[in-house]
């Protein structure tokens, strides 16, 4: 677990955001989406592992956990030091009894943090029961998201840490990669060998063929792996104390065409060309507008979108696009991967994890940045 201090700088943190907009209590939801389950671990360090889970913070005195079963509660109280846990009665609505929780403050402003993660049928019942008395409710997600942009030095280490874990499973891919093996093995393998190491969890594409199709959920995967086949590989884990990582690379069943290694080249310039605007200052947009400029210029077009900020979600904001006002910090993780489109319809990936510097990304990842052969 991260130091109780860190908890205790984000908590204040948090109290000093809610202030300025005179919010009395924030009710924190997250369920166990990877790209929604963070923001109750980001101020509690409880892990949601089923249903959906709540954490409330008044101007003064603790946190509360809130879960769906009196086990989660107690486990929240032993391993993750949080002394006040409630639970909801066995099949009951938990909005109702977050709503009596929450009016034993006397709250004149609530603010709602997570609404991705908080279920209709819960803020339905919530609202009733906050309705009258003159209570004012308003969405405070941006608090949490704005405040965990920026990466402390705990935060840090753990999201290194994830990285060299996904370079790790990238070198293992590129050893157990050769023709008759399926696609879902390779990739059942992989998650075997990095939850061994620690890994939380993960998401995985994978792709194989002349013009290889991105195949997800990983069990749907059954195609056989053949001579002079691309293959691209992508790896989003979570690894330890819940930080994210993502890398994704091509490879090839044998030596691919002069047209597929030149477009990866411009692949290439276009994700440095990106990494050199992660720089302290700089505009989110810029980041993007660099991206494109490299692939445009060089008559490709672009194809998926170009990364986004990672942490305890496995997408976070900011994301690289041309009309985000994002000014970029120091410590901000940030994971880049642009994807090239060829006339053909081939479209070529990478992915990096960076870290924000005063000058430019700096780059958490080791394997190369080329198209691997085997």
């Amino acid at each position: 677990m991260l130091s109780l201090g860190e908890r205790e700088r984000r908590i204040k943190a948090i109290r000093e955001k809610m202030a300025e907009r005179s919010i009395d209590v924030l009710l924190v939801a997250s369920n166990s989406d990877l790209t929604e389950i963070g923001k109750v671990r980001y101020v509690s360090y409880w892990p949601i592992v089923l249903f959906d889970g709540y954490i409330v913070v008044p101007q003064k005195g603790e946190i509360i956990y809130f879960g769906h079963y009196g086990l989660d509660a107690e486990l929240a109280k032993r391993h993750f030091l949080i002394n006040q846990t409630y639970a909801t009665p066995f099949g009951e609505n938990p909005g109702p009894h977050l709503a009596k929780l929450v009016k034993g403050f006397s709250p004149r402003r609530i603010g709602l943090c997570g609404t991705r993660g908080l279920g209709a049928d819960v803020y339905r019942a919530f609202m009733e029961d906050i309705g009258g008395g003159g209570i004012a409710v308003e969405d405070a997600t941006d608090i949490v998201e704005t405040l965990r942009m920026v990466k402390s030095a705990e935060e840090l280490s753990c999201i290194e840490k994830a990285a060299a874990l996904a370079d790790f499973a990238m070198d293992h891919f590129k050893k157990s990669l050769k023709p008759g093996r399926v696609e879902r093995d390779l990739v059942y393998e992989i998650d075997y060998e990095i939850k061994k190491r620690g890994a939380e969890n993960a998401f995985y594409f994978i792709g194989s063929g002349k013009i290889p199709a991105i195949t997800f959920p990983v069990f749907v995967a059954k195609r056989k792996i053949e001579h002079g086949d691309l293959v691209v590989f992508n790896i989003e884990l979570v690894g330890e104390e819940g930080y994210c990582t993502q890398i994704i690379r091509f490879f090839s069943v044998g030596k691919p065409a002069a047209e597929i290694l030149e477009a990866h080249t411009i692949l290439n310039a276009s994700l440095e060309a990106g990494r050199k605007e992660l720089s302290h200052g700089n505009g989110m947009s810029n980041v993007a507008g660099a991206i494109l400029t490299v692939i445009k210029e060089n008559g490709y077009s672009i194809g998926l979108h170009m990364g986004h900020g990672q942490g305890l979600d496995m997408m976070e904001r900011p994301f690289p696009t041309t009309d985000d006002k994002t000014v970029l910090k120091s410590d901000m993780a940030i994971t880049l991967h642009p994807q090239l489109v060829l006339p053909g319809g081939l479209g070529l990936f990478i992915a990096n994890q960076y870290v924000v510097t005063g000058k430019g990304g700096r780059c958490l990842n080791k394997t190369p940045n080329e198209i691997m052969v085997v």
